[in-house]
């Protein structure tokens, strides 16, 4: 998946708004854009003006400014994205490609206005020609090329998909094919049967292998249960492993619980075994209620890989009450682990409420653990600049060493900005040696 990386990166930062428009396109923008599109003015000559320059990138040609006359005044820029797109899609072919052509002009996509342009204009023209938007598509670079083909291949299987396969099936065996086959499962292709069909059109061994590793990967974030039904299309066991716990990671954010009980159900070593935690770590943030509940009736055996000191959740379950934290961290049986439970909460909530995280720092009874929460809540007080959390905390009497620690992490942290309020916390530090220790911490120049 990793030769991969540059191209989803590339393609999902440039169409990232243009993906949203295109899943919606019959049901959703017309419902959410009322005015009439502008007529097109006719395009005017594309010759140099006086000595030769070119116009200044400021200028629009009449076809864009047709399209943003089409769009009303708002500040909504997602509403704006659509009511472009709808005017696109109603535009005459050779206005289209008009519009093409004064995008080709830069080669690169440069705002999610250019990816919402780009794939609404090819989407358009592959209504009146598939084969022949696929061909335009085809003559562009780098990440116009790619997300072109993928709006024109889009459109061309919802609208001939006979057609369409055909077109891929007849395309040589190069790694623009399987990159190709790849983006558009990883854009949402939910279809396994066509995923399928599409991958074993590849006749080459290896790049078919690759592809199909590649295409369930991609698969897991639109169709989790049809990549794992996919799964026993991949030969190799070890291959086969890897791809099953990414699916199993697409699987983890719409069914977080399922997601983790398998993990934790394979054997030591496999991959998706040793993710286990990672997908308690997501589903923490996800739903921090739910994962508590989840934690509290596991074995203990998993309970302490799951707070393990080192690698286990160190920040999470957003959501969760402290009421909540409480009650989950009662049936957990081993102590140090409790403590870590209580921490992992805490720690969540430095930046969001330090005023609930100091308030439960009482239930951590190791007091180095309490300490190093303490300083964390304390860092996130500094940088918010809530000194009114430290006090009303101050105020309850923590255990000095505790006091200590929060209160140089705070100074520490005030002082990247303000070092005289920073001496000022400094002199409430109760221990001797962390409080001159901290002084210097602030006195040295940055």
């Amino acid at each position: 998946m990793k030769r991969w990386r540059p191209l989803l990166l590339s393609f999902l930062l440039g169409s990232a708004a243009a993906a949203v428009w295109y899943s919606y396109q019959r049901r959703e923008i017309r419902t959410l854009t009322s005015s009439k599109p502008a007529v097109v003015a006719p395009q005017s000559s594309r010759a140099l003006p006086p000595g030769g320059r070119n116009p200044k990138s400021s200028a629009k040609s009449p076809t864009d400014a047709a399209l943003d006359a089409a769009s009303p005044p708002t500040r909504n820029g997602i509403r704006s994205l659509f009511a472009r797109s709808k005017a696109i899609m109603e535009l005459p072919r050779d206005k289209v490609e008009a519009l093409l052509d004064d995008l080709g002009k830069s080669g690169r996509i440069r705002s999610p206005l250019d990816a919402t342009t780009l794939m609404a204009a090819y989407a358009r023209l592959a209504e009146f020609d598939p084969a022949a938007a696929m061909e335009r598509a085809g003559s562009n670079k780098r990440e116009v090329r790619d997300i072109a083909s993928f709006a024109v291949m889009s459109e061309w299987l919802s609208k001939d998909r006979p057609a369409a396969v055909s077109w891929f099936q007849l395309l040589p065996d190069t790694d623009d094919k399987a990159k190709f086959l790849t983006m558009l499962n990883f854009a949402g292709a939910s279809d396994p049967t066509l995923s399928a069909e599409l991958t074993g059109s590849i006749a080459d061994p290896e790049k078919r292998a690759a592809a199909v590793a590649d295409s369930i990967r991609s698969m897991a974030w639109s169709n989790p249960d049809g990549a794992m039904a996919r799964l026993k299309e991949i030969e190799d066991p070890d291959d086969r492993a890897e791809a099953e716990r990414d699916v199993l990671r697409g699987l983890a954010m719409r069914e977080p619980e399922r997601a983790v009980s398998l993990a934790f159900a394979k054997p030591d070593g496999d991959p998706s075994r040793s993710s286990a935690v990672d997908f308690v770590r997501q589903w923490s943030d996800q739903d921090g209620p739910a994962a508590l509940k989840w934690i509290s009736s596991q074995p203990p055996e998993i309970q302490a890989e799951i707070l393990a000191k080192d690698n286990g959740v160190k920040r999470g379950f957003s959501g969760a009450s402290s009421d909540e934290v409480k009650s989950a961290a009662l049936k957990v049986t081993d102590p140090a682990q409790r403590d870590q439970l209580h921490a992992a909460w805490i720690n969540g909530q430095a930046s969001s409420n330090p005023e609930a995280g100091f308030s439960h720092l009482s239930n951590i009874k190791d007091r180095d653990l309490q300490a190093q929460s303490a300083a964390g809540i304390a860092a996130e007080a500094a940088r918010a600049n809530n000194p009114d959390a430290m006090n009303l905390w101050l105020d309850s009497n923590p255990p000095a060493p505790v006091r200590s620690a929060a209160i140089a992490r705070y100074a520490e942290t005030v002082g990247r900005n303000d070092p005289v309020a920073a001496a000022e916390w400094t002199q409430r530090i109760p221990d001797p040696k962390i409080r001159a220790a901290t002084a210097a911490k602030i006195t040295k120049p940055q």
